[in-house]
């Protein structure tokens, strides 16, 4: 497929690329990383812009692994945005960055006015999504809880979601029960269903886990035992 987008090259193939790198930068294959670093870095000097074809992917790869000077760049490109779709990518790939501290800088953001409340009351969420920091996102929202709800309003049940989104990174049966007991405290019954929805689903991962990790018991007490 290559980084460059061919002439005539349909959607599929686009897709397919941007798929391929979003997916590789998820687990952490290095020679993607540094290729969408070296592009993201091109791009922020002005050497070389960022192709449309490759650039969402590019920049969500960049946020998983973002250093001091790629963070900043990113927050600075979001809080500068014009367009909601730059917006939204650009605090997607923050809410990915690896560091507790960024962590703790993007879900600020969610309490500012720096960001239309759409997005801002969104950030606890997409740091939890990004799987580094799922407890940090948590507690933020517990602890701001009045703030994120009076800026979430009432539409398209934003405000129901604050507590279950922050908690998609969970995996256990106590993680599933402490949502569902948090939201029924701070969101009451309008926020139930969304709730026990997400706990369904956090019981099914831990359900998941269990199960493989009890089919890999044998071959790793094996490899203990050979390694005697």
């Amino acid at each position: 497929l290559g980084w460059a987008a061919r002439p005539g090259e349909d959607s599929e193939t686009e897709a397919l690329r941007s798929g391929l790198i979003r997916d590789l930068a998820e687990v952490g294959d290095a020679d993607v990383l540094a290729r969408a670093q070296a592009l993201f870095d091109d791009d922020e000097a002005g050497r070389a812009p960022l192709a449309a074809a490759v650039r969402a992917a590019v920049i969500g790869a960049v946020g998983r692994v973002a250093d001091g000077p790629r963070f900043s760049a990113l927050k600075r490109r979001l809080l500068a945005a014009t367009s909601d779709d730059d917006r939204w990518r650009f605090a997607s790939a923050l809410g990915r960055a690896p560091g507790a501290e960024q962590a703790r800088e993007v879900l600020a953001l969610s309490l500012t006015d720096a960001l239309p409340a759409n997005l801002a009351t969104r950030l606890p969420g997409m740091v939890s999504e990004g799987r580094w920091h799922g407890e940090l996102a948590y507690q933020h929202v517990v602890e701001h809880w009045a703030n994120l709800a009076a800026r979430s309003g009432g539409m398209f049940g934003a405000q129901a979601w604050l507590l279950p989104g922050a908690a998609w990174s969970f995996n256990t049966v106590p993680q599933a029960q402490r949502l569902l007991t948090d939201q029924q405290r701070l969101a009451g019954e309008p926020g139930a269903a969304v709730a026990q929805r997400v706990a369904s689903r956090i019981e099914l991962l831990a359900a998941i886990q269990q199960r493989e990790a009890l089919r890999l018991q044998p071959a790793l007490e094996a490899l203990a035992a050979g390694r005697r």
